[in-house]
């Protein structure tokens, strides 16, 4: 039985995912960044460590955007349900994504140090 709610619980992750990934421009193009620097650090060469340093990074940053999109959804919700103004919930919308953006901000210094030492 608890297999089955393991099983359960990652389609819905996985169905989050590819919500996220259908449904939200950010998503795509923080996956796209994803796929440009898996292509660069390809061609060179870098060493296992920086590629776990980027498939950290690519986590923390898809995750953020992610929880992002759901508390966006979150206050849409809201708003819709208690007929609320837009600007009732804009600081939550904007925290939330100052969390992005400080996530990709420090993930591209990070990725501009290592990708230094191989050019």
């Amino acid at each position: 039985m608890h297999q089955l709610y393991f099983f359960k619980s990652f389609h819905h992750a996985t169905r989050g995912l590819l919500i996220g990934i259908k449904n939200e421009r950010n998503v795509r193009w923080h996956g796209l960044a994803v796929v440009l620097v898996t292509i660069l650090s390809l061609l060179l060469q870098i060493s296992l460590t920086d590629y776990v340093i980027f498939l950290l990074l690519f986590g923390l940053v898809i995750s953020a955007e992610l929880l992002n999109s759901a508390i966006e959804k979150i206050c849409d919700i809201l708003r819709d349900r208690y007929h609320l103004p837009y600007e009732g919930s804009r600081d939550i919308r904007d925290i939330a994504a100052g969390a992005v953006w400080i996530n990709a901000l420090i993930a591209a210094i990070i990725g501009i140090i290592i990708f230094t030492k191989y050019l």
